[in-house]
């Protein structure tokens, strides 16, 4: 009765209890308060059950039951154990949901964020049994921290007056990775080298410095990677998320191969041009010489190098690299200097004369120009061009082309051209006739113009093309010749002199057909013929030629004679009458 009475005192003094029932060996259950000792025989189990009522829903918890055996004890058949009763839940107005979280893996320092309905008040988040630091938290949505050392497990959440909720699937906490060694340590690109260590992940990239290598396999402890062709020496490290996260100690020695140089373009040009060179396994350090002398680099990959040419000499190109690399061209490239006219003579020249130039760089394809006229050319070397001087050549500025480029000799060339006659009209005329001569050059000081060996009087000048000259009395005509300073030059046919005029007188001026008239005649032409009115009439020749003697026929008209002599016809200046 004493036990009874103290078993309903502390029933009302704690509200957490526990019924312990109890099998003795007279089979009579015992209530007592969680936490105190009893004494059962080795054997027996002991049955504890929680309050299903205070749950809030209880029909989703399972009743709470331990089970205990014991064994028989070294002091005897009885033993003192503790009963322990399982946590009461209160009621819960509003109860914790969860719809998931994210991400559901990570590395140490990731946040975790979970989302559901009722998230506010105390909320612990466990992970794996170790408390998660909470960042931010709101009813719908709680954020934690993954620590340093956690281990993979489920994430479990606990809101006071509720159950525990573990959470699915477990969260994997990703360590980051470690490379403690690689094999080989020094190869050519292309080849494979393999990373030994701990925490390799699938999605891990690795770099060579700052490339990017090749993964052919994954797995924890173990990574596959390929050399880059234009990998460099450097170090091996692992990316995870865009950050650097691993990296091997030492570098890895990248060997390249021997260069080898296929090809250039072009293969000539002046100083300042860009060659393109060709080829296979150039390296990021190797030196392009022209000559023996170093070229300035562009830009370069793994198959081309873009180098500027200076003031180098003609020669072959070489490429030349660490541990004894080196590759030369097969042809040469030609250095093209721009070239320099110093001098040329003569200073004056004609048309069929050679000209010579000197200086320095000339080169097949050079064009020589004497003003807009191109020469052409007899003999050329570096030093110096001889051409020749054609007739449509007028002088001025002897100059080279060489692609669109022009280049000046200093000074300029006079041309003395000879004189040329075309033309000149008339062909023929009398004394003091005036003589248009037509041809080329006909320009300078002194110049003089001659028919025969008589000299004629010009009297007009166009220069270069034209004078005008007159025929003096007492010549006999002939070729007419210009003379200037540069030549002489004669017309293609000669001028002829005609007689002058021919004056005449007839008597009687009027006579009946059938009778005679005299014609005196100025000077003897014993070859003329003689006309009445355009009528032929028959003549006799009278005193060596100076007297005509005609007899007017019967159907002759009356008008004036004609005397017609040498193609010039000679007209009286008298009327005469036919009388009838």
């Amino acid at each position: 009765m004493r036990l009874q009475s103290a078993l309903l005192t502390l029933l009302f003094l704690w509200p957490a209890t526990s019924f312990a029932k109890k099998d003795d060996d007279r089979g009579k259950p015992h209530r007592a308060k969680a936490g105190v000792k009893v004494k059962v025989k080795a054997g027996v189990k002991v049955k504890v059950q929680g309050p299903r009522h205070a749950h809030p829903h209880p029909q989703k918890v399972p009743p709470h039951k331990v089970h205990v055996e014991h064994a028989p004890g070294r002091r005897g058949p009885r033993r003192q154990i503790r009963v322990t009763a399982p946590k009461a839940y209160g009621r819960v107005k509003h109860p914790a949901e969860v719809t998931g979280f994210a991400p559901s893996s990570g590395p140490p320092s990731t946040v975790v964020t979970i989302r559901g309905r009722h998230l506010d008040g105390r909320v612990r988040v466990r992970l794996d049994r170790r408390p998660l630091e909470v960042l931010s938290q709101a009813p719908n949505m709680i954020q934690v921290r993954i620590p340093a050392g956690a281990r993979s497990g489920y994430l479990s959440l606990h809101k006071p007056g509720g159950p525990p909720m573990q959470l699915s699937p477990a969260f994997n906490v990703v360590s980051p990775p470690r490379i403690t060694s690689f094999h080989p340590r020094r190869g050519y690109p292309g080849t494979v080298v393999t990373l030994r260590g701990r925490n390799f992940i699938r999605g891990d990239k690795v770099l060579l410095g700052n490339l990017p290598m090749e993964v052919r396999s994954v797995s924890p402890n173990a990574l596959t990677v390929v050399v880059p062709q234009a990998g460099q020496t450097g170090r091996i490290n692992i990316r995870r998320a865009g950050q650097p996260i691993a990296s091997a100690w030492g570098a890895f020695v990248v060997q390249l191969q021997p260069p080898v140089i296929h090809a250039f373009r072009p293969t000539q040009g002046p100083p300042g041009t860009v060659v393109e060179i060709q080829g296979e396994h150039f390296g990021p350090s190797d030196r392009v010489l022209l000559a023996g002398r170093p070229l300035s680099i562009k830009h370069r990959n793994a198959r081309r190098i873009a180098v500027l040419v200076g003031r180098n000499r003609s020669g072959h190109f070489e490429i030349r690299g660490p541990n004894s690399r080196r590759a030369i061209s097969t042809d040469a490239f030609a250095v093209v200097r721009p070239p320099h006219l110093r001098r040329f003579r003569p200073r004056v020249g004609r048309a069929g004369d050679t000209v010579t130039v000197w200086g320095a760089n000339f080169q097949e394809g050079d064009r020589l120009f004497v003003g807009e006229v191109e020469l052409p050319l007899r003999s050329s070397s570096g030093q110096r061009l001889v051409a020749e001087l054609t007739p449509n050549v007028a002088g001025g500025r002897v100059s080279l082309h060489r692609g669109p480029e022009t280049y000046y000799a200093p000074g300029k060339l006079k041309m003395i051209h000879p004189p040329r006659i075309l033309s000149f009209s008339p062909t023929k005329g009398h004394t003091d006739t005036v003589v248009h001569i037509h041809g080329e050059h006909i320009d300078g000081s002194p110049l003089s113009a001659f028919i025969g060996a008589q000299r004629l009087r010009i009297v007009r000048r166009r220069y270069p093309t034209d004078i005008w000259v007159r025929i003096p009395r007492g010549s006999a005509g002939g070729r007419l010749a210009v003379v200037t300073p540069t030549g002489r030059a004669e017309a293609a046919s000669d001028f002829r002199l005609l007689a002058p005029p021919l004056g005449f007188t007839v008597r009687p001026r009027a006579q009946r057909p059938g009778r005679d008239v005299t014609l005196t005649l100025s000077r003897a032409q014993t070859g003329a013929a003689v006309r009445l009115n355009g009528l032929p009439l028959p003549k006799k020749v009278r005193d060596g030629g100076r007297r005509l003697i005609v007899t007017i026929p019967a159907r002759a008209s009356s008008g004036h004679f004609e005397i017609v002599l040498d193609g010039q016809t000679y007209r009286s200046r008298e009327y005469f009458r036919v009388l009838r």
